[in-house]
């Protein structure tokens, strides 16, 4: 017999409720607290970096709800957990990364933020949160879905959790996460290098 939908739609809906907060609030970050960067001078890395710290404080007591969910099913603990910690520090640094790299144009552009704003909707029904992406047959969907971050983790924690397979067991979804694992780091490195001096005089 099956583990319940419950338990698959929750370990989904985990990992997906840290991407939010940083998809929505960590690319506003500079804005909201500008007044570290203009008045204490404080690095701008630092400031998504400690604001991804807070929030992945939040995600881990949601993880340990989680674990307390599954065990009060009878999902018993196993090796498949173990990649949970890789899961979750790659979803940090992946999100910190695109935090840094869209908090500095949202401080230089508002017609960005509401960019970033509108498109977090869409991201999420086109994610496979709430539905199993692999059933999907339009081809430029599932390419989308194939390529979207957020689709990544929240298989990857069901994975885990849920269907107990390994997140390397698909080597297709994990090569394309790495590629955009890959591009987002080259882009923030290069947006860092040229915004990280004009921000806070825009701020």
């Amino acid at each position: 017999m099956d583990p319940p939908f419950f338990l698959w739609l929750v370990a989904g809906l985990v990992p997906w409720f840290f991407m939010q907060e940083m998809l929505n609030a960590g690319s506003d970050v500079l804005h909201r607290y500008s007044y570290l960067a203009n008045k204490i001078k404080f690095p701008i890395s630092g400031i998504p970096t400690i604001f991804g710290i807070s929030t992945l404080i939040v995600h881990l007591g949601l993880v340990v709800v989680l674990l307390i969910i599954f065990f009060a099913a009878g999902i018993p603990l196993d090796l498949f957990l173990i990649q949970v910690p890789f899961i979750i520090i790659t979803m940090f640094l992946f999100f910190l990364m695109y935090s840094l790299t869209t908090s500095l144009l949202c401080a230089l552009s508002k017609d960005f933020a509401n960019l970033i704003k509108a498109i977090v909707t869409p991201l999420f029904w086109l994610s496979g949160v709430l539905y199993d992406p692999t059933t999907i047959t339009i081809l430029w969907v599932k390419r989308f879905l194939l390529f979207n971050p957020i689709t990544f983790f929240a298989t990857a924690y069901r994975d885990a959790f849920y269907t107990k397979t390994w997140i390397w067991d698909d080597l297709h979804r994990l090569g394309a996460f790495g590629v955009v694992f890959l591009a987002t780091f080259i882009t923030m490195l290069l947006l860092y290098k040229r915004l990280s001096k004009e921000v806070p005089d825009v701020l």
